[in-house]
């Protein structure tokens, strides 16, 4: 039988039960995917961080949803990167973490943790009449990058939505997101990815590299606060740098544990 230990992390967040968590495991390899897959889905977290030591802080890093392997996860990243420090004793200042979309980096700066993310610039693109059925509001704008982002008026409207999950899953994206300007932060948002397994997702890293860029482009500044208005909430300080996303927030561990197989 095979033991190995998990946290359990919510990152983007000051205290537990916020944020998004994030199962973090290190491995001596990865196992095959169909494996990783299973441990994934017995977390039944919207992801699981799986990585293998490739030097001093210096990790290969993938991650799972339930649904399967995604290309990127901005808070499985900050939460492998704060449990590296944290839990596993992680003397440097910075980690990198090789990825299916590159060298990505988490450092700690004064009691936060920053995450650094390629820009994604999304862009616009005709929308059907399907998302409508989909969000139950009128839509401004639609924007394309890893997947749809969607545009509305107002912070209220971006909380109203009540999402048919349904005609969500029919659209050909894997994800969809939704943003607004803020009234006590730049921006707001929202996502929904239930092809993955995740119905609402309570902070996205991902949909972040997307936003920031975005609002970047429309207000005409480099940093931000944003705010994910999912039930659990999560918030983080962004900023736009050479054709990179930073995000600065916070974590906590909230489990311990073994799993046996």
């Amino acid at each position: 039988m095979r033991t190995h230990d998990f946290v359990v992390v919510d990152a983007f967040t000051e205290k537990a039960f916020g944020g998004n968590p994030a199962a973090v495991m290190i491995l001596d390899d990865f196992y095959p995917d169909d494996l990783l897959l299973k441990i994934a889905q017995e977390h039944n977290l919207s992801e699981t961080a799986f990585l293998v030591k490739k030097g001093e802080a210096h990790y290969d890093l993938r991650w799972f949803t339930p649904g399967g392997e995604v290309p990127l996860c901005g808070h499985a990243t900050m939460a492998s990167g704060y449990a590296l420090f944290t839990e596993h004793g992680l003397e440097a200042d910075e980690v990198r973490f090789e990825t299916l979309s590159g060298t990505l980096k988490v450092s700690r700066e004064k009691g936060r943790y920053a995450l650094d993310l390629p820009a994604n610039m999304p862009t616009p693109v005709e929308h059907p009449p399907s998302l409508v059925d989909a969000l139950g509001v009128d839509v401004e704008a639609v924007l394309e990058g890893q997947f749809w982002l969607v545009v509305l008026p107002t912070e209220d409207e971006v909380r109203m939505v009540r999402p048919n999950m349904a005609a969500i899953e029919a659209l050909p994206v894997p994800e969809l997101g939704i943003t607004a300007p803020g009234r006590d932060v730049d921006f707001v948002s929202r996502l929904f990815a239930p092809k993955l397994g995740i119905p609402e997702d309570p902070f996205t890293g991902s949909l972040h590299a997307m936003l920031v860029p975005y609002w970047s482009e429309r207000l005409g500044k480099t940093s931000f606060k944003a705010h994910q208005a999912s039930s659990r909430g999560g918030d983080a300080d962004c900023e736009l740098s050479s054709g990179r996303v930073v995000l600065r927030g916070n974590a906590a561990t909230t489990m311990r544990g073994q799993l046996f197989f």
